[in-house]
């Protein structure tokens, strides 16, 4: 069975990631040094007095963290905006992944479609009233049990008569009701309250007329059937795994971003050594000196 083209979505967003990867950032978004120009203050008289701050910093922390929230939206781009090669397998293993879901999910929809057509053309030909799609659990039941049984075995009588053949669903169904309210080896008539409770479990599970299917003598449609769904399923599952692909490139790619940062441009011990002097024209009051070292850690 040949695998469907992408639709336009994945295509369209592979190809916006390399669009922003390869244009979309600046060149101010590259990490620049800060270094504050030294600033002088005078104390005292004037031309005595001095003070002359040494200061290296850099700007690490806003350049680290842009670098990281670039790569976790976009993986490569914050290694593009710090001038690492890295940023190449890093989109290129987000474009492949994401076209590669994109796949898997079309497939999956393809082969849904196909069998819930088989099913409604063939299975489903005992049901009444307009096409009704039913959920992921219906139609595994579809390719379990044969056929659904019917939902009332006595219309004629009144109140609602359980389906008893075990080997349709809906007979299943009503033995499951069974054994889970009713003790074993007793009969309790249907007015007895725990006839009525395992009747409501079976009402709320058993197929309706609307969605009853029989494959009759089609067994061999029956198998197919069964083998898209199980197709259908794989590639679903393929997709999750190829998302988990995707979550994990954004997730390392930002944390190796952060790194490459901090190795770019290491936080040294900032060491700020500041000198102050002065005289004073007061008699008796000495020349006052002050010298300070601030070392705070990185």
């Amino acid at each position: 069975m040949g695998r469907r083209r992408l639709d336009a979505a994945g295509w369209a967003l592979a190809l916006l990631l390399v669009i922003l990867a390869c244009a979309a950032w600046p060149e101010s978004g590259r990490a620049q040094p800060v270094r504050p120009e030294p600033a002088w203050e005078r104390e005292g008289d004037a031309s005595h007095a001095f003070e002359a701050p040494a200061t290296t910093e850099y700007n690490l922390l806003s350049s680290a963290g842009r670098a990281f929230l670039m790569s976790a939206i976009v993986p490569g781009a914050g290694q593009w905006s710090l001038g690492s090669e890295r940023w190449v397998p890093y989109l290129a293993l987000e474009v492949w992944a994401l076209v590669t879901y994109f796949d898997h999910r079309s497939h999956a929809r393809h082969l849904e479609r196909q069998y819930r057509d088989l099913a409604w053309s063939v299975a489903r030909r005992v049901s009444i009233g307009v096409r009704q799609d039913g959920d992921w659990d219906y139609y595994e039941a579809i390719g379990k049990y044969h056929a659904s049984g019917v939902l009332d075995a006595d219309p004629r009588a009144s109140g609602l008569q359980p389906e008893r053949d075990i080997t349709t669903y809906n007979g299943a169904m009503w033995s499951l009701a069974r054994a889970i309210h009713i003790p074993a080896g007793t009969d309790p008539p249907e007015s007895s309250p725990e006839y009525q409770e395992a009747l409501s479990y079976y009402q709320g599970r058993a197929i309706a007329p609307e969605l009853a299917w029989s494959w009759g003598d089609n067994g061999l449609e029956q198998q197919v059937f069964r083998e898209l769904v199980r197709d259908s399923d794989e590639a679903y599952r393929a997709a999750t795994r190829v998302l988990g692909v995707v979550l994990a490139n954004h997730i390392i790619s930002a944390i190796d971003a952060l790194i490459t940062s901090r190795l770019r441009a290491p936080v040294p011990a900032r060491v700020d050594i500041e000198l102050r002097g002065g005289r004073s024209h007061d008699v008796g009051n000495p020349a006052r000196w002050r010298a300070t070292l601030r070392v705070p850690l990185p």
